[in-house]
């Protein structure tokens, strides 16, 4: 047996080509993330071999062999039966024809004997080859309608003769039948069983039937090499009842599992009742693990994919109900299209592939027939982690399964869960579990299968108040168990009961709970309205609590961001996490004061995300929005009887944000509002955006200013994945007169540029000032973003740091360098544009620029991870490719062989994982030998990390308060790294400071009221 020098190696098996499994790509990526060897194994699209990475597992994809039926019983038995029939029942479509050629043969024949002389042998002759050309033609008429016979007989799918067979079979090879029955077992082992045993695993996991056999039948040929292999059987379906298939491969595959399931270390399965069934049916010890088809929790690095409501053109007040899943008979989505012409207006959105599927048409026909084409909408494919984020503005999911098969009464579909993270109330039939689940969280209404009048009533119910049942998702606790991330724990507790201790185990998420409803102390039935506090001199806070105060159906909080104020008030609580989670229970938020009164709150997208309604004091910026939006309300400051009133409004409409939400995009890459024509500002950012402080700057600037839009296109390398934007091109396309026309008409709609680059803005070839008439003709205000890099003067910054990443170049470098950052600065000058920097020391070589601060969302870099508790403490480094950052990294790397720190490097990773990196380390080290802090430097400051940098005198002092940061040139790094480990109290310390400071100077506020002059001009 081989010695284990690599994480213990897990190879999942699936029957089918992987794409559209989303269980199992979910399961090999979080087993992955718990530090297995995970390999994926399924058929090939190109019939070729296939291998490649995907996330942080491997997919291995195999080409199935074709291999020809064995004759059935019926097919023997139609030879005997139909002797005259040809083999070959093409050849009897020929029989016609030839009988024709006959015919046209002897007509020939006579007319051309009828010219030649007539005696009797002649005559004879021709009688004989008539009679032997009607002898032909009949026995080709005889053969042609014994093959047509033969052929409806061996169509026969279902008969007397297919039970026999079946019987026999059973009765000879028992379990075994399934080599006579179902040629595809053979076919998928065929394709696989090489594949897994070169693989050498020491864990097989098989995804459903076909794979338990191949898997058991390869683990014991491993374990007869000497190889311990443990296999997982994961039970998809209840195989005796699975009636949609055909009654042969049901058996076979009945038999094939219970053969074959004996031989599995653990079984997992999706369903609670599903999991009883297979213990009853199989006589199993122990009641199979379940692991719920959970969707995964959005994904903030993931693009918006859009919502159903606005994909078909519907605005927020038309009842709209959703489908979403595979389209089939059994599925019974007829159903809906009768019940919507009983509910008049009501619109339905089916959310299905395959448009050209015969049954997806017979639903189109139907509701043609009807006269309710217009409200019926056919939407296709969306990815499995972007549905529940598509489907929240719909009113109402629809999962009408047809009642009866064992398999259908049995399981929780993946489609209820997604139901449930869109937040929808849900109509379902009155399948066994599903509908048992809808009735105990109280979530929607449960109607008879196939009555579609009882579908329409349930409809109308729930329209009639959907607040009631959208209640139900108030409890954080369901969506939290109803998350992949949680029943992922499940595999992850038997892998390691059958592998030991995961190599790295992904730490679990926690059992949420409604924790602002906890420290306020509120019984489940009352609603919390949460107060956020505004800091000293918020007078707003202070009215809005006494106004609150008269209000006894509801229990008031007040959330207090800073400790220090919760002496202010009566009921104050601190939140232990992000705000914005905090708050996401409330029935309402009464948000802060903004800065300036023609500003909003920077706490209103929080508010937004949570999927809850605010109460904002009245100005003519928040008035503007809500009025505009629909997001809540507001009232005078100094009027505490007008916030009771609009908190009665509040709660009479709880579910006003919602379509906000979606529009805004928020939780996503880009969570700023998509820009509006009618928006007062259009503000364009880009195109190059090299360190994605773009995206962070238009979340920043469109929730600053009302009836701003914003939008982010940018300069991509094709095949390389880049910061989110709104639009991406590549530079081949700038040659494209295309592209050209559409990016022109694009900037030139706008009312503000900002242009982080000296080249062409309206997609052609040349510069920037080239461009300039073209902006100021079409009046669009244009600015420059100055980032640093190839604008900073290399000898002049030299000269004012002794550590100067430019010190010691060679000749050639230094010349060019000097040569370059002279023209960008001279460009910058003569176009006349207003200068913004991110970079404060950029402001020695352009003192005319306005520093910008650069930008973080501090909520999403929120990390309640504890500092410098660990044994050795986890450093990070800024990625750098400056000359300093190998110097950097040497120093790191001894620290950590010294066993004094864990260094990890985060080049090259993906951003979901650096932000879990960074959220979890007890140091960061930013870039070094440019005398300023970057943005990875401002993302651990957000996420409360200490930070060490080379930070020089001038530009901490243009920050306009001292920077909690630790100051360090390269020589001292190892002492700096060394003192903080030593002294954890002060790095504790200055990790609170720090997200303090990035909360005042970099959540983006500060770069917002930077741009001000620009974008009121």
């Amino acid at each position: 047996m081989e010695t284990q020098t690599r994480p213990p190696r897990v190879v999942m098996v699936v029957a089918n080509r992987i794409d559209g499994d989303s269980r199992v790509q979910k399961a090999a990526q979080s087993m992955a993330e718990d530090g297995w060897d995970v390999h994926l194994v399924g058929f090939s699209v190109s019939g070729k071999e296939e291998r490649h990475r995907r996330g942080g597992y491997t997919v291995h994809r195999c080409p199935l062999p074709e291999l020809t039926e064995p004759p059935r019983l019926r097919d023997r038995v139609a030879r005997l039966r139909f002797p005259l029939a040809y083999a070959d029942a093409d050849r009897a479509l020929e029989v016609p024809h030839r009988v024709r050629a006959a015919r046209i043969d002897l007509e020939a024949d006579r007319l051309e004997r009828s010219r030649a002389r007539d005696d009797g042998l002649l005559r004879a002759a021709r009688g004989v080859r008539r009679l032997g050309r009607r002898v032909e033609r009949e026995w080709l008429e005889r053969r042609a309608a014994s093959t047509e016979k033969r052929v409806r007989f061996t169509e026969v799918e279902e008969g007397d003769l297919e039970r026999l067979e079946r019987r026999w079979w059973t009765a000879l090879l028992g379990d075994r039948a399934w080599k006579r029955l179902d040629l595809n077992a053979t076919r998928i082992e065929l394709a696989l069983r090489l594949k897994i045993i070169r693989l050498k695993p020491d864990l097989l996991h098989a995804h459903d039937v076909y794979p338990l056999g191949i898997c058991a039948r390869a683990a014991a040929h491993l374990r007869s090499r000497g190889r311990d292999v443990k296999l997982v059987y994961d039970a998809h379906e209840f195989r005796p009842g699975f009636d949609a298939q055909p009654p042969a491969q049901r058996i076979a595959l009945t038999g094939y599992e219970r053969r074959y399931l004996p031989h599995a270390d653990a079984v997992v399965t999706v369903s609670e009742p599903l999991a009883e069934l297979l213990r009853d049916t199989h006589g199993l010890d122990r009641l199979p693990a379940v692991v719920l088809n959970a969707p995964l929790r959005p994904d903030p690095d993931r693009p918006h994919p859009g919502d159903i409501r606005s994909s078909c053109g519907l605005d927020a007040a038309v009842p709209l109900a959703v489908y979403a899943g595979w389209a089939s008979p059994e599925r019974r989505l007829e159903e809906m299209i009768e019940a919507a012409r009983l509910v008049p207006d009501l619109h339905l959105a089916l959310v299905v592939s395959r448009h050209r599927n015969p049954y997806v048409q017979s639903l189109k026909a139907l509701a043609e027939s009807l006269g309710i084409g217009d409200r019926v909408h056919f939407r296709g494919y969306v990815d499995y982690a972007d549905l529940p984020r598509f489907l929240e503005t719909a009113d109402i999911g629809v999962y009408p399964l047809q009642t009866g098969p064992v398999n259908h009464e049995v399981s929780l579909p993946n489609k209820y869960f997604e139901y449930s993270h869109a937040r929808l109330p849900m109509v379902v039939s009155n399948v066994a579990a599903m509908s048992a689940e809808v009735r105990r969280l109280g979530s929607g209404e449960v109607y008879t299968s196939g009555d579609a009048e009882g579908l329409a009533a349930a409809v109308r119910r729930i329209l009639a108040d959907p607040a009631a049942y959208r209640r139900a998702y108030r409890d954080p606790a369901i969506l939290s168990e109803y998350s992949w991330e949680r029943q992922a724990r499940h595999y992850t507790a038997l892998y390691e009961e059958l592998l030991g201790p995961a190599p790295a185990r992904a730490a679990a998420p926690e059992p949420a709970r409604d924790e602002l409803r906890e420290r306020a102390g509120a019984p489940a039935d009352q609603p919390v309205v949460a107060v956020l506090d505004g800091g000293p001199g918020d007078e707003w806070t202070a009215t809005a609590v006494r106004g609150l105060a008269g209000l006894t159906e509801v229990r008031t909080v007040v959330v207090c961001p800073d400790p220090a104020r919760t002496a202010a008030f009566a009921d104050a609580v601190v939140p232990t996490g992000p705000v914005g989670a905090f708050l996401s229970t409330a029935a309402a938020v009464v948000l802060p004061a903004p800065a300036r009164e023609d500003t909003l709150p920077p706490q209103l997208p929080l508010a937004l995300e949570a999927g809850v309604p605010v109460l904002l004091p009245a100005t003519p910026a928040t008035e503007r929005y809500c009025e505009r939006h629909r997001v809540g309300q507001t009232a005078r400051a100094d009027d505490p009887a007008a916030v009771t009133a609009a908190v009665k409004q509040l709660l009479a409409d709880p579910d006003r944000v919602r379509h906000v939400r979606a529009r805004a995009r928020l939780g996503s890459a880009t969570p700023w509002p998509r820009l509006d024509p009618g928006d007062a500002v259009r503000l364009g950012l880009g195109p190059v955006d090299g360190d994605g402080q773009l995206a962070a700057l238009a979340k920043a600037v469109a929730w600053h200013f009302p009836d701003t839009g914003v939008e982010v296109v940018a300069l991509r390398s094709r095949g390389v994945p880049g910061h989110p934007a709104d639009e991406t091109f590549t530079a081949a396309e700038l040659g494209d007169p295309g592209h050209r026309e559409r990016r022109a008409a694009q900037v030139l709609g706008y009312t503000h540029l900002l242009a982080d680059w000296g080249g062409p803005v309206l997609g052609g070839r040349g510069d920037l000032l080239g461009d300039l008439p073209s902006l100021r003709s079409a009046g669009v205000r244009a600015a420059l973003l100055l980032h640093g890099g190839g604008l900073r003067d290399p000898e002049g910054h030299a000269a004012r740091h002794a550590h100067s990443v430019y010190r010691d170049l060679p000749e050639e470098v230094r010349e060019r360098l000097l040569t370059t950052a002279a023209q960008a600065r001279e460009l910058a000058r003569a176009s006349g544009l207003p200068l913004f920097a991110t970079a404060p020391d950029l402001l020695d070589d352009l003192p005319e620029a306005v520093w910008l601060p650069l930008t973080a969302d501090v909520d999403r870099w929120h990390s309640d991870a504890p500092v410098m508790e660990r044994a050795r403490p986890v450093v990070l480094r800024a990625p750098s490719d400056l000359p300093a950052g190998d110097d950097v990294a040497a120093v790191l790397e001894r620290l950590d062989a010294a066993g004094k720190i864990a260094y990890r490097p985060v080049e090259g990773l993906p951003p979901a994982r650096v932000r879990d990196l960074v959220r979890g380390a007890d140091l960061v080290v930013d870039r070094f030998g440019l005398g300023c802090y970057g943005p990875f430097a401002v993302a651990a400051m957000a996420a409360g990390r200490p930070v060490l940098a080379d930070l020089h005198e001038s530009a901490a002092a243009r920050t306009g308060e001292e920077p909690p940061v630790v100051r360090a040139a390269a020589p001292a790094l190892e002492a700096a790294v060394v003192a903080l480990v030593e002294d954890p109290d002060r790095a504790r310390e200055l990790g609170a400071e720090s997200r303090r400071f990035a909360r005042r100077v970099h959540d983006g506020r500060a770069a917002a009221e930077a741009l001000r002059p620009f974008l009121e001009r």
